[in-house]
């Protein structure tokens, strides 16, 4: 069964940073000779890139998983989001210096992000893709450009933020499955079998196999950078997800990137990449609800 504290969405109640957490919430304090080094880990596209350019996005790479699509297609989806939202990230941040180039960066990350969420795994061929994934596309082409002008202290954060982000959108989808998926989920993962938890749930096995490893791929958010994707039950054991193989676990670690890393640097910073109120009312509604399971 689910086990939860029954308590708020609040920073109050969040644990001192440990293992999983402490990736998030050290991440914007990286001394200065270990910066190149850490961008290149946590930096998105970091497991396509052999790039020697810091923070270079490898749009090509990406932009055939999406032209070309495979079995990983959710999960390039997924990456390619990210580079969205690093997107959003610089074009409000540059937003004093230049408006324009700003608004531009915005109305493409804008496009991209549309694009990204009506696009199919198939039935189109490479051509029709190629031109409906074009403003993806010029969206990482103008990431790359900002990129050469930013800082390398600015790149870290802005990609711990990004990184942060992507686990708290990606956290709010996954946490409003029914309990019957939750539960199986962490349940699977702490090592019980497909086969029980369907029973006990009353779920067809198939049917209960493709939510468990749809809802999965928020879990793989937060390990993007050394794991692998989760294709399999099996998967849901590796080592990497261990920390966060309950549901506490998990939502103190969604805790830790939000109130140690996406508030303070919104508030610093000005930007508004993450709705606060929504994604909190989120939350706290889930939060609730798993809890009187």
């Amino acid at each position: 069964m689910l086990s939860l504290n029954k308590k708020k969405f609040h920073p109050k109640s969040t644990p001192q940073s440990t293992g999983v957490h402490k990736i998030i919430a050290d991440a914007l304090f990286l001394q200065q000779r270990h910066q190149q080094k850490q961008t290149r880990e946590i930096l998105l596209f970091n497991q396509d890139n052999n790039s020697e350019e810091l923070g270079d996005l490898n749009s090509k790479n990406i932009m055939h998983a999406l032209i070309y699509p495979d079995e990983h297609f959710e999960y390039h989806i997924i990456t390619a989001f990210r580079g969205v939202i690093f997107a959003e990230s610089i074009a409000q941040l540059i937003q004093d210096f230049s408006p324009r180039c700003a608004k531009d960066l915005s109305d493409t990350a804008q496009l991209a992000r549309v694009a990204l969420q009506t696009a199919k795994q198939a039935g189109e061929s490479p051509n029709q893709r190629r031109r409906y994934f074009q403003d993806v596309r010029l969206c990482f082409e103008l990431v790359n450009i900002w990129q050469d002008a930013l800082s390398n202290d600015t790149l870290v954060k802005l990609a711990t933020f990004e990184y942060a982000v992507s686990i708290c959108s990606y956290a709010v989808p996954m946490l409003e499955e029914p309990h019957q998926v939750l539960d199986s989920l962490f349940a699977l993962m702490q090592g019980k079998s497909l086969r029980e938890m369907a029973k006990h749930h009353q779920y067809k096995e198939t049917v209960l196999r493709q939510k468990i490893l749809q809802a999965a791929q928020s879990l793989w958010i937060v390990k993007a950078t050394t794991m692998p994707y989760i294709e399999s039950i099996p998967d849901l054991r590796h080592s990497q997800l261990a920390q966060i193989n309950n549901l506490t676990a998990f939502i103190d670690t969604v805790r830790q990137a939000f109130y140690n890393v996406v508030q303070p640097f919104q508030a610093a910073t000005g930007l508004n990449i993450l709705l606060e109120r929504n994604f909190l009312n989120s939350m706290d509604t889930s939060v609730k609800r798993l809890a009187a399971v």
